[in-house]
């Protein structure tokens, strides 16, 4: 079930070191001050003080690595599916596209397709927008909110990996056909759009790597920074 009170978070990247040491350095550093031998460890434990067991989570994307070794990815799924609390949803970014859906419920992950997700329901788009571009619609307060990993914006740079044309176009698709008001995402890590439309859940972004709640990053939305 996903609603307000929804834990929602993105790009944890866990079993990324590059990621931790060398793109967001920040991450490997906070762990080192908090006594951890790795940011993997640091986002287990503040992940785990703020959801508790039968709390809902979101995950925008980037969850996991993917890395060469197929077996070992799976592992790193089923791993840190039992040690993160809460009951699991996951939308997927770039790097959850590598393994199909069903390994990641067979592990206790709860995958989401294009969606709208309507008085804490989950209903399927029937409109065909090929999967390339993964979201799901929340209905909240007379808006529609679109949550996807790569944030809905045509004009911008990608920087980590190929933003091809299709996606682009897509995403634009999607905000016209649902009168899209705001774009909770992923993907930019601590990269910052200024624009009120874009709200970004990466952990890079979130005060002291902690989850917020859908309510909490819509309602205190400031600029897309959000503490």
């Amino acid at each position: 079930m996903i609603n307000k009170h929804t834990w929602i978070i993105s790009d944890l990247h866990f079993e990324h070191a590059r990621c931790h040491t060398l793109f967001e350095p920040h991450r490997n550093e906070a762990a080192l001050k908090s006594l951890y031998n790795n940011f993997d460890d640091l986002m287990v434990e503040r992940w785990n003080q703020k959801i508790k067991k039968d709390d809902n989570v979101l995950i925008v994307g980037d969850l996991i690595i993917n890395k060469r070794d197929k077996i070992k990815t799976i592992k790193n799924i089923r791993d840190y599916g039992m040690s993160l609390n809460g009951n699991k949803y996951i939308l997927f970014g770039n790097h959850d596209l590598y393994l199909r859906p069903d390994v990641y419920i067979e592990y206790g992950y709860n995958v989401l397709t294009n969606s709208i997700i309507e008085n804490d329901k989950i209903i399927p788009i029937e409109k065909d927008y090929k999967n390339k571009f993964p979201f799901i619609i929340y209905q909240y307060e007379g808006e529609n909110i679109l949550i996807s990993h790569l944030p809905a914006n045509p004009k911008m740079p990608d920087f980590r990996d190929t933003y091809i044309d299709e996606k682009r176009i897509l995403s634009q698709q999607v905000v016209k056909d649902f009168k899209i008001s705001r774009n909770i995402h992923g993907h930019t890590h601590s990269n910052k759009m200024r624009s009120d439309f874009f709200i970004n859940v990466c952990v890079d972004v979130l005060e002291d790597y902690f989850p917020r709640t859908i309510e909490q990053v819509l309602e205190k939305q400031s600029e897309n920074s959000l503490y």
